[in-house]
C-alpha cells in the first residue's frame, strides 16, 4: 500500500535529503504536476515507470517555462531523478503512482523558486543599476575627455591644424562617394532627426541592459545549480561519514 511505501521513505536511511519549496507546495504545482502524470501514463495504469517520470519532469520544467521564463526551463540531471527515484519506490516495483510522482516533482523542481527569483530581480532591478552605473562612469569619462580637447582647442594651434586636416579629410572622402551613397546618407540622418530625443536618451540604457541581460542571468542560474549541487554533495558525504 502507499501509505507502507510513505512510511518506508520517511525513514529510509538513504543518502538522498528530500527537500521541497514554497513554490513546488502550490495548489498550481500540485495541478500541474497532476496534469503532467496524466500526460506521461499513456496506458493508464496509474503508475510510472522511471523513463515516464523523467519525461514528466521534462514536461513540468517545459510549462514552469511558459509562466516563469528560461530559468524554470532547466531539469535536474538524469542521476538525481534516479537517487530520488529509488528513493520513492521503496518496494522496488519500478514504478510510482500519481502521488508519489507528485511528492518527486515537489523534491526535483525545489530549487526553481529561487532560480526564477534571481532571474527576475536581476532583470527587473540588478541590471539595469549596474548598466546605469556602467554608463555615468562613461559618461564622466566622455566628458572629461571632452573638456580636455575643448580646453586644448582653445589654446593650442595644434589642434587648429588637427580638426581643420580631419574636415579637409572628411571632404575629399565624400566628394568621392557615389551620388547613391550620399543621397542615402542623407535621408538616413533625416530619419534620425524625426525621432525624439527621449528615445535616443533610453537607447544606450536599453541596449546595455540586453547585453548585460544575456551575460549575467544565465551564468548566475548556472551558478545556482552549481551551488545546490555542490550543497547536496556536502550532506551526502557527511552523511555517509557519519
Amino acid at each position: 500500500p502507499r501509505t507502507q511505501k510513505q512510511k518506508s521513505a520517511s525513514s529510509s536511511d538513504n543518502n538522498i535529503q528530500l527537500k521541497t519549496s514554497w513554490l513546488s507546495r502550490t495548489r498550481w504545482f500540485t495541478k500541474m504536476s497532476n496534469a503532467a502524470f496524466a500526460v506521461v501514463d499513456a496506458d493508464e495504469s496509474g503508475e510510472v515507470d522511471e523513463k515516464e517520470l523523467y519525461s514528466g519532469l521534462l514536461l513540468i520544467h517545459l510549462k514552469l517555462g511558459c509562466y516563469a521564463g528560461p530559468a524554470a526551463c532547466r531539469p535536474v540531471d538524469r542521476q538525481r531523478v534516479h537517487a530520488v527515484f529509488q528513493k520513492m519506490d521503496v518496494d522496488h516495483s519500478g514504478t510510482l503512482d500519481q502521488d508519489e510522482f507528485r511528492e518527486v516533482m515537489m523534491v526535483l523542481c525545489s530549487n526553481i523558486f529561487t532560480r526564477v527569483l534571481v532571474q527576475w530581480s536581476m532583470t527587473l532591478i540588478i541590471v539595469p543599476l549596474v548598466a546605469q552605473y556602467i554608463l555615468n562612469a562613461l559618461y564622466f569619462i566622455h566628458t572629461t575627455f571632452w573638456n580636455i580637447v575643448t580646453d586644448l582647442d582653445e589654446y593650442s594651434p595644434v589642434m587648429d591644424n588637427i580638426e581643420l586636416t580631419i574636415e579637409s579629410a572628411r571632404d575629399v572622402i565624400a566628394s568621392k562617394l557615389p551620388r547613391v551613397l550620399v543621397t542615402t546618407h542623407h535621408l538616413i540622418m533625416k530619419l534620425l532627426d524625426k525621432v525624439p530625443t527621449s528615445v535616443w536618451n533610453t537607447v544606450p540604457l536599453t541596449l546595455l541592459s540586453c547585453v548585460l541581460g544575456c551575460l549575467a542571468v544565465p551564468y548566475m542560474i548556472f551558478k545556482i545549480d552549481d551551488y545546490f549541487q555542490e550543497v547536496a554533495e556536502k550532506k551526502k558525504q557527511h552523511v555517509v561519514q557519519s
